[in-house]
């Protein structure tokens, strides 16, 4: 058989059965960049640079910076990118210093600028750090809840005395609990009392699970709660008792996390939470 050689054709149209074009993206300069982001941190300026060549073959740069909002919630802007050819696109991390889970960006190909735009094509999605960047072609395109989430431990909610204890996942995030610790003291009352987590979605209670101990005056439990741990507890002057929760007990944006007493005293106190999940953002548009 004869080989057959198909060239790179300079415009859309090409004769015969085969259609080769030398780019994957060729402008009308009706076509523009949009770049979507969802980020949790202080901070970070994303850089989008890239080349591209006009219709008379000449190269061109282009440089933009989009700076995306701190509290997960969609950012997105729009940049001019000009008529020709699209060569290379990068996407990376010029100011901050955000691990993987923090900031995630989509770069879009769109016809139009303002008003109703049309999505012609995704060139890039996925989360970048201050390491790794993002580029086109080369990078997989992945949802923002692909791979590894970001490893947080934090504090959460700290109650007035004689009130329960309630964290709530903030919108844009979903969670996989990893550990959960909190101090209870109770007050000179004599009376039984114990803690419990719970674990509530809508409004339902979809996991409850007490701490392994009962309570009475003047005594302080620190309760540890985590995938894998038997019930049980310790006692050395202070009460240390630890319970488990499900092994992929993944939150969703909205659900609450609660450290109930049952029994709970006006001068009985829950200490500041502390958390640890792996978290990821939910890219909402």
């Amino acid at each position: 058989m004869a080989e057959r050689v198909f060239r790179a054709q300079p415009v859309l149209a090409a004769a015969g059965r085969a259609i080769v074009a030398p780019f994957q993206f060729l402008l009308t300069g009706d076509d523009n960049l949009r770049v979507v982001s969802v980020n949790s941190l202080a901070g970070v300026t994303v850089a989008i640079h890239g080349y591209r060549v006009d219709e008379d073959g000449k190269k061109h740069d282009f440089v933009h910076t989009h700076v995306p909002n701190t509290n997960r919630t969609t950012s997105t802007q729009n940049f001019l990118l000009g008529s020709g050819a699209l060569l290379n696109l990068t996407v990376f991390v010029s100011a901050g210093a955000p691990v993987r889970g923090q900031t995630y960006v989509m770069v879009q190909l769109i016809r139009g600028f303002t008003g109703a735009t049309v999505l012609m094509g995704t060139l890039l999605a996925g989360y970048v750090t201050a390491t790794q960047p993002l580029g086109w072609p080369g990078s997989a395109i992945e949802d923002s809840l692909t791979g590894r989430g970001n490893l947080r431990a934090f504090g959460g909610s700290a109650p007035p005395p004689g009130s329960n204890l309630t964290d709530t996942v903030p919108t844009g995030a979903r969670w996989r609990l990893q550990s959960y610790r909190i101090v209870f003291l109770c007050d000179a009352t004599v009376t039984g009392r114990f803690c419990r987590i719970r674990i509530i979605r809508g409004g339902v209670i979809f996991f409850s699970h007490h701490a392994g101990v009962i309570l009475s005056a003047g005594q302080t439990n620190e309760v540890h709660f985590g995938p894998g741990l038997t019930a049980g507890a310790f006692v050395s002057g202070a009460i240390f008792s630890h319970a488990p929760f499900p092994t992929e007990t993944i939150l969703l944006a909205g659900d609450q996390l609660d450290m109930i007493a049952d029994g709970i005293q006006a001068g009985d106190t829950f200490g500041t939470s502390l958390l640890t999940v792996e978290e990821w953002l939910e890219v909402t548009t």
